[in-house]
């Protein structure tokens, strides 16, 4: 029989996928979007041309950027309080805005490196992160809406799916680690297995499944307990998807049931319709793996020649580097690869 499934940010309501009693929601969204957006805003709405952050006085910049967010982004009004003040960056970006619950970031990160090396000049990026509190003040339907009409596709960084079993009506985290032991979250391979015990303590056993730095990492936990109430039984199952070898879609904002249920094999009681986030490392590595023998073919016995004449590696490289761009066969996944 199915039962209601409720969203956080929405009415609740019958879902015909759903088979469990519980309540689905989106616990943390970070996303990031072109910063040409942001300069075309800015040069439509106040007559002012940018074409970098750098251009623009900190002032200026928490005036227009609270106005963009605004305009364009009204789902997370609620987190705009006035223009904020310029701080510190955050993730690799150099100027920071803060939010009711999360933050903006932007500037200083139009360079592709790799291995210490600078490849390319790219748009700078600006990013949203909002956590578990100030997703509860966002309509996640209105937020899909909001980024679906942006003419310059955003990524999603990072979407944390979570399914509360508040009565504890499920396998408790102790028997779901003797399951992880036997198996039951193999998909292609064991994922790493890491639990912590609370030695009995009752503030709250974790289960984690997956490795931290990955796409995707599964956390099972007494979230009752850790909360303070050593009698509850409430467990929570949270998947943290992240834009590393994958793309994030922003259908999961507003079907986040159907990508939790497909994470591992022992969360598809969650929802009968399963959706599967697929990794492009993969494909990519094959791809690079093509690229690199026939560049061998075509061009090893010339790097050989330079070799022999005395050039040394950097200066080779430096001569055949492009000054931009990417293979274009790799070009719709190679973002996602880099995790930029």
């Amino acid at each position: 029989m199915s039962t209601t499934l409720v969203t956080r940010g929405e009415t609740p309501q019958l879902n015909n996928t759903a088979v469990v009693q519980g309540e689905v929601l989106i616990d943390t969204i970070s996303f990031t979007f072109d910063s040409r957006l942001f300069f075309d805003f800015v040069e439509k709405t106040f007559d002012k041309e940018f074409e970098q952050f750098e251009q623009i006085d900190d002032e200026q910049a928490a005036s227009y950027m609270t106005s963009f967010l605004l305009c364009r982004l009204p789902s997370l009004h609620k987190l705009v309080c006035g223009v904020g003040e310029i701080k510190g960056g955050r993730n690799f970006f150099k100027k920071r805005i803060d939010l009711v619950s999360g933050f903006v970031t932007f500037g200083g990160n139009n360079t592709v490196r790799v291995k210490g090396r600078d490849l390319s000049q790219v748009s700078e990026k600006v990013q949203v992160y909002v956590d578990g509190n100030g997703c509860k003040l966002i309509d996640f339907q209105q937020l899909f809406n909001d980024l679906s009409s942006f003419e310059i596709p955003p990524k999603i960084a990072r979407c944390d799916v979570a399914f509360d079993d508040h009565e504890g009506a499920f396998l408790g985290v102790r028997d779901i680690k003797e399951l992880a032991e036997e198996g039951a979250f193999k998909i292609c391979s064991p994922p790493a297995l890491e639990f912590i015990d609370d030695m009995g303590s009752n503030k709250g056993c974790t289960l984690y499944v997956g490795k931290r730095g990955s796409g995707k990492l599964l956390r099972i936990y007494e979230k009752g307990k850790q909360l303070g109430d050593k009698s509850s039984p409430w467990v929570r199952w949270e998947v943290e998807f992240k834009s590393k070898d994958r793309v994030v879609p922003l259908d999961i904002l507003i079907n986040p049931a159907e990508y939790i249920s497909a994470a591992y094999p022992p969360c598809d009681f969650i929802s009968k319709a399963k959706i599967v986030i697929k990794t492009v490392a993969r494909e990519v590595d094959i791809s690079l793996n093509h690229l690199m023998r026939w560049a061998k073919i075509q061009y090893g016995r010339l790097i050989n020649l330079l070799v022999e004449m005395g050039a040394q590696p950097e200066d080779i490289i430096e001569k055949l580097i492009a000054k931009q761009g990417f293979p274009k066969r790799l070009q719709p996944k190679i973002r996602s690869y880099l995790n930029a």
